[in-house]
């Protein structure tokens, strides 16, 4: 310090230096002319300095006495001796309690996840579950986590950690900013990811269908804008908090710790084997008694049977179900449907000729 007097405070709480300073050296305001008093004067450097303690980064944050000021509901760090914001003089020594002071917001909550950051600190009331590890508000364990499909019953109760996907309707886990760990015997084993314009598993529930414009998917970060409105078919990632657009309906082989080689999911989505799997001994699903779909439909990830169409060998069936050409057929020569952009799956490339195996489509 330069040896100069400590600035202080107006005490005329009607005047412009009552929330400002007034240089040490004047005996009086010199906007009203009121006097100094004692409790209203700024604390120097080393004055401050005997009471702060080497804490942890944060510990000595302060708030501002100012109540007309920002950082009343705010902290200033702890280096300040005064308000940056309104420069008002940093009171001594009950204010450096930080926890005491960190305005009460209600409907905050802790992680019950010992292991989340967001356990020491706080999760926003509006969140039902924690927007880094997942788990949900309620939750007695660690990791369990509420069902994205608001119809669902699971979407008020909970999903135990170990499901990947929801024991009722079958919704996946929403996607979490922390990693997640997942074991072995619940992994669900994906077809290989295709830029076509599938409608995402979450939309396919009780056999509602897309809603929007065909490929446009919902993000399943239940915590998102997009989760309710939906994102663009040509985005593979949600714009607005980047999740990864959903995988299409699993293969026939599921791992979730239920089943054995040869089981398989009906293909009618409103079906509770759907969901569930059937034994590989059965043809047709016992409940709804759909036939089976053959595996090479279900490695192109296919949810329903191909219509059955005719043409020139090598004409193609688009793979995308939302699509006309599903119904029709694509000339060989494409790469690529016309009408979607889907490429052409080899399983459904070779098709049976009528007649002298010419189509009259015109989405060619």
């Amino acid at each position: 310090m330069d040896g100069r007097a400590p600035d202080w405070q107006c005490p005329n709480t009607s005047c412009l230096n009552h929330t400002k300073l007034v240089f040490g050296r004047n005996s009086h305001c010199p906007s009203c002319g009121s006097p100094p008093e004692p409790s209203m004067r700024a604390f120097t450097k080393e004055e401050v300095a005997p009471h702060v303690q080497p804490n942890p980064r944060g510990a000595n944050d302060w708030q501002c006495p100012n109540e007309s000021c920002i950082n009343h509901l705010k902290m200033v760090f702890g280096r300040h001796v005064n308000c940056p914001s309104c420069n008002a003089p940093r009171m001594m020594p009950e204010w450096y309690a930080k926890e005491e002071l960190i305005p009460d917001r209600g409907n905050d909550w802790q992680c019950p996840n010992e292991g989340c950051i967001n356990h020491s600190k706080m999760v926003f009331g509006r969140h039902t579950s924690c927007p880094s590890c997942g788990t949900a508000r309620n939750a007695t364990k660690a990791g369990d986590w509420l069902c994205p499909n608001t119809s669902c019953i699971n979407s008020k109760n909970l999903v135990f950690a170990r499901n990947t996907h929801c024991p009722n309707c079958g919704s996946p886990k929403p996607m979490t900013k922390g990693p997640m760990t997942v074991p072995r015997q619940h992994v669900v084993q994906f077809p290989p990811m295709m830029p076509t314009m599938f409608c995402p598993p979450a939309q396919m529930v009780g056999g509602k269908g897309c809603k929007g414009v065909n490929g446009d998917w919902k993000c399943p970060n239940p915590s998102c804008v997009n989760h309710v409105r939906m994102v663009f078919g040509k985005n593979m990632l949600c714009p607005q908090c980047g999740s990864p657009k959903s995988i299409p309906t699993p293969v026939m082989q599921v791992a979730m710790g239920k089943g054995s080689q040869g089981d398989w999911q009906c293909p009618k989505p409103d079906c509770v084997n759907h969901v569930r799997m059937v034994f590989g001994k059965h043809d047709n699903c016992p409940q709804c008694g759909s036939d089976k779909l053959p595996q090479v439909l279900w490695d192109a990830g296919l949810q329903e049977p191909l219509p059955e169409v005719f043409g020139r060998p090598g004409d193609w069936q688009c793979p995308n179900s939302e699509c006309i050409n599903h119904r029709k057929l694509v000339f060989a020569k494409n790469t690529e449907c016309p009408k979607c952009g889907s490429p052409p799956v080899e399983a459904l490339r070779t098709v049976p000729a009528r007649g002298d195996g010419r189509s009259r489509s015109p989405y060619r």
